[in-house]
């Protein structure tokens, strides 16, 4: 098993206690790979955070070491990511564990990777709400949900609420406090589909 846990963002990024049920569930079966990138800090936090260190950890230095992974790998598990996308054209087999994008956007027919839908709802968003990236607003970072905002209010308000920012520096805040749809991931749910499709 294969896990692609980051993605360039805190909403599309595996959340640590998932990655360690994984970890736990399946060690004992199966050969654990993690692939991580020592340039993101959501990567270097997940790696201080694992609970077995005897996973295989891979931090490929390029593209193509990359590529080559996901070719070579036999089970991937993905949030929204590059990978994800890379793995459903070559025909890879795996789960995908979706958030805030819809698994029929990001998988467009491809019947290779299965997916474990979410169904986060609040008061102010409901999953999938199509987010990417946290986004400021009033001088914070968030999504709807944390700012307790629906996207029908946000357009009507008027540019100057919303700023650019560098929402980098508040990932690893997200990663630490995942946002509603992240935070709600069924596990039990998400084994039984890995053990209904490995």
């Amino acid at each position: 098993i294969t896990l692609f846990p980051i993605s360039k963002s805190p909403i599309r990024s595996l959340p640590i206690f998932l990655i360690n049920k994984i970890i736990s569930q399946y060690s004992n079966k199966y050969k654990i790979e993690i692939i991580l990138d020592e340039n993101s800090i959501i990567s270097n936090y997940i790696k201080d955070q694992l609970i077995q260190k005897s996973c295989k950890l891979i931090t490929p230095k390029t593209l193509d070491s990359l590529l080559r992974i996901i070719q070579n790998i036999e089970f991937g598990i993905f949030p929204d990511s590059g990978p994800l996308h890379v793995a459903k054209i070559l025909g890879k087999r795996g789960v995908l564990i979706s958030t805030s994008v819809s698994p029929a956007i990001l998988l467009n027919n491809f019947k290779n990777i299965e997916f474990l839908d979410n169904h986060y709802s609040s008061a102010n968003c409901s999953s999938p709400c199509g987010l990417t990236n946290i986004f400021n607003f009033q001088n914070k970072p968030g999504c709807f949900d944390t700012h307790e905002i629906g996207i029908e209010q946000l357009l009507k308000l008027n540019n100057n609420s919303l700023q650019r920012g560098n929402l980098k520096e508040n990932y690893l805040y997200f990663i630490k406090k995942p946002v509603g749809c992240v935070n709600n991931i069924n596990i039990d749910n998400l084994i039984n589909k890995i053990n209904n499709f490995i």
